[in-house]
């Protein structure tokens, strides 16, 4: 069945490729990286590891409207998966107004407004790990939203300002897992339902000022997680959580060095029992520095806390931690890097910590 998929695909992109005017043909790029990763977890072995495939199509259609496909080939046990990751129409109305429809990356902060599923185009080999996508192990945010976005300048008279808003599909959560201890569960992003008429609603403004080194962002995400399953804590189709998601994010580049920062507060106000409300804070800091043109170094903190009453991260089998990572990363050109990285992972349980190291060759197929 993957052969077929993955046939497919190349006869697609083969078709396009060669027989389509230039004039209509979309523009591929391909990313990919291989890995040797090792840990000094009790019971676990070095080990090499195919990434991720990310076809990524963009195409201007005319002077006022693009559009755009990426679509990820994931590695899941013994076969691959194909998600779309992301599939939008957008229309330019003027600097200050367009519209878009499609699945987006969510503008929650910087990191997940810039950097999508090609690892070549970020510094180090992974995400803030509580910035994984809803099917990774960490994943605790709606990254990606359906439904209808608005972006632009804010004034006419400069390029300062900018925002972006999206109203769409709310997530879900199956919360029938509570009863075990062994299963754990996931965003659920909704493509093509939604089980609620309260829609999604993210908002992200930026601000940089003309010629300046630095820009400040701030973010929040608005909406009720519904259950999805018929034997969960709620009925199903009834709001589990409300869940308000707010933060900014900070970003400095100057000569050889730069700066991100972005910082998440998670409000969960459970909508069963005592309507229990909880508060959480996930942070990271990262720097870098070019040593050469084609070395830099690149260190990142991150860190996750919340109360362990809250639901939704018992849900999910979330624990409190902390990562300190170190990473070398070399360009040997603009279409492949090799990265050296060390990641220090800490839990309040001792036993849980550890120390892993990743050898991770990244490129693109332009």
């Amino acid at each position: 069945m993957m052969k077929n998929k993955l046939f497919s695909i190349v006869a697609l992109t083969s078709y396009i490729t060669f027989f389509i005017p230039c004039s209509l043909a979309a523009d591929f790029n391909i990313f990919g990286d291989v890995a040797l990763t090792g840990s000094d977890n009790e019971g676990t072995s070095s080990k090499f590891v195919l990434g991720d495939l990310d076809l990524f199509v963009a195409h201007k259609i005319n002077e006022k409207t693009f559009a755009m496909l990426e679509m990820v080939f994931e590695k899941e046990e013994h076969d691959y998966i194909v998600d779309i990751e992301r599939l939008w129409i957008k229309h330019v109305f003027s600097d200050q107004f367009s519209i878009s429809a499609g699945r987006f990356h969510a503008p929650l902060g910087y990191w997940n407004s810039n950097f999508h599923h090609g690892t070549l185009l970020q510094d180090t080999t992974g995400r803030p790990f509580f910035l994984d996508f809803e099917d990774g192990e960490n994943g605790i945010l709606p990254v990606h939203t359906v439904g209808l976005m608005t972006s632009g300048f804010l004034l006419s008279d400069t390029e300062s300002w900018k925002y972006k808003v999206i109203i769409g599909n709310g997530p879900s959560l199956n919360s029938s897992n509570k009863r075990s201890l062994d299963e754990t569960s996931k965003i659920e992003v909704n493509d093509i339902s939604d089980k609620s008429n309260n829609k999604s609603i993210v908002a992200r403004f930026t601000y940089q000022p003309e010629n300046s080194h630095w820009a400040l962002g701030v973010f929040t995400n608005i909406h009720n997680i519904i259950e999805s399953s018929d034997t969960g804590l709620v009925p199903k189709g009834e709001t589990l959580i409300k869940q308000k998601i707010f933060g900014t994010d900070f970003q400095w580049n100057i000569n050889n060095f730069n700066i991100l920062a972005e910082t998440f507060i998670l409000q969960h106000e459970e909508n069963f029992l005592n309507n229990t409300s909880y508060n959480s804070l996930a942070f990271y800091v990262q720097g870098g520095y070019k040593i050469k043109k084609d070395l830099k170094i690149i260190y990142r903190y991150s860190d996750l806390n919340f109360d362990n009453n809250d639901i939704y991260f018992q849900l999910m089998g979330t624990k409190e931690q902390s990562h300190h990572v170190v990473t070398l990363k070399y360009d040997f050109d603009h279409y492949n890097s090799l990265k050296l990285e060390y990641n220090k992972q800490l839990f309040s349980d001792p036993l849980l910590s550890s120390n892993s190291y990743t050898i991770q060759w990244s490129f693109m197929i332009p």
